[in-house]
This record gives C-alpha cells, structure tokens and sequence, in this order.
C-alpha cells in the first residue's frame, strides 16, 4: 500500500525529520486504534507542530489541561460534537 503524502505547511520551518515521523504515523495503514506520544523539552514546538498536521490532515486536536476530569471530559465531548458536526455533545462519565 502506497501512503500519501502529507504537505508540511510553509509556517513550519525546518522540522522535517520530525514532520516526516508524525506524518508517517498518521498515514500508517491498519484500522486499530493507534497512541502517539510526543515528548520533549518544554517550548520547543510540541504542541504546534501537532496541531498543524491535525489541521492538514482534518483530523481532532484536543489539547490537555489541568482542569479537573469531569470538566475536561465536558470540554472532550463538546470539542468531538464540534468536529462530528452534531447537534449535543455526548455525555463521557470517563475516560475510558
């Protein structure tokens, strides 16, 4: 099977190793459910080169905080009825 390419964005300088690997992964065949973990030093570009190849790939980006659980899974839920386009979040008691 033949992956697609996904355009790094021209906001994003150099990075190409690591556009390459997230890219790769996103584009990995298979139908399982797949976690990526991406770490690193702090304010060194995580979080935005994420984002941008979620928004390049129309993906769902839901970034965490410090909220309490039931309020993050609140704010989950209205971030996946968003994305989904329907009409009321759904209810999440958990994580799991």
């Amino acid at each position: 099977m033949e992956c697609t390419v996904i355009e790094k964005p021209e906001r994003i300088f150099d990075r190409n190793f690591e556009w390459r690997s997230l890219a790769s992964f996103v584009d990995g065949s298979g139908a399982t459910a797949r976690l990526a973990i991406v770490s690193g030093r702090r304010r060194q570009g995580k979080t935005y080169l994420v984002e941008a190849l979620v928004r390049a790939t129309g993906g769902l980006y839901f970034g965490a905080t410090e909220a309490m659980e039931a309020e993050s899974l609140q704010l989950f839920a209205q971030a996946l009825s968003r994305w989904t386009d329907v009409p009321a979040p759904p209810l999440l008691t958990s994580w799991d």
